[in-house]
């Protein structure tokens, strides 16, 4: 662990640093106290899921949670499409629209369509050094992507098989969960799908009441998230099968035991 003066100490969480969690919530008390109220008028809290545990009975309540699915400022999420075709008309590179609507666009929020700002911005900066420059997945360099890792190498024969029809360009329905948390990530397939969706690796492209609970059908937003999972399918695909012993299907196959064959393969 280690501090700076007027900085929080740091504690090492799943083999990376982090605020350590009493901390935080420190922080916010004490800017959230009637004391406080001379200095401090309006605050924002960002991040991919709503606040956990958040109610009347705890330290932090009286939120007003805006979330993906809401109406209010949902172009504020992302570039709207006017604003990409003016900063390319700037940068007189409107001839690769169609490549950035391709990689950069698909988001949508509340009702609002929406570009990634991140990747806008470099691929424009690219673009303006070389009205030749490719494409690239930036937005894969800003985070691990740790859960998509999880999620292939989790994956049940189920999973496989949304994760193949999402890759192949069609939607999927999953009920709407806006209450998950990182410790329910994993408890089931609808919270996995909620989170991939609630931090943009899903998006949605319908919704709807189906008795008392919200439905979503939620597609791959674009090339360029499209390229994640690909990649890290493929980079799971090759250290599995260095992991594998692949005697006895090659000896299925020279006896041509297609039964034991099809065994082999499914359980890889």
């Amino acid at each position: 662990m280690s501090s700076l003066s007027g900085f929080p100490p740091l504690c090492r969480k799943n083999g990376r640093e982090a605020i350590p969690w009493d901390w935080r919530k420190g922080f916010v008390k004490r800017r959230t106290k009637a004391e406080a109220k001379d200095f401090l008028k309006f605050a924002v809290i960002t991040g991919c899921l709503r606040i956990s545990k958040e109610s009347i009975f705890t330290g932090l309540n009286h939120l007003n949670i805006i979330s993906v699915l809401d109406k209010r400022y949902s172009e504020h999420f992302g570039f709207t499409e006017l604003e990409v075709r003016q900063a390319m008309a700037y940068y007189d590179v409107e001839d690769r629209f169609q490549d950035m609507k391709k990689w950069y666009d698909g988001y949508t929020f509340g009702d609002a369509e929406v570009y990634n700002p991140w990747s806008v911005i470099k691929f424009l900066y690219d673009l303006d050094a070389s009205i030749c420059a490719f494409p690239r997945p930036y937005w894969i360099n800003t985070s691990s992507n740790e859960i998509i890792k999880d999620m292939v190498r989790r994956a049940d024969r189920e999973m496989r098989g949304q994760l193949e029809m999402l890759l192949d360009g069609k939607t999927m329905g999953i009920p709407v969960h806006e209450e998950i948390t990182y410790a329910d990530m994993y408890e089931n397939g609808e919270n996995l799908w909620n989170f991939l969706y609630f931090t943009g690796y899903l998006t949605k492209t319908e919704e709807y009441l189906k008795e008392s609970a919200i439905f979503l059908k939620v597609r791959i937003p674009n090339a360029e998230v499209k390229t994640i999972y690909q990649n890290t399918i493929l980079n799971w695909f090759r250290e599995n099968i260095k992991k594998q012993d692949f005697r006895d299907l090659y000896q299925d196959m020279e006896h041509k035991a297609s039964g034991k064959m099809r065994e082999i393969l499914n359980e890889n």
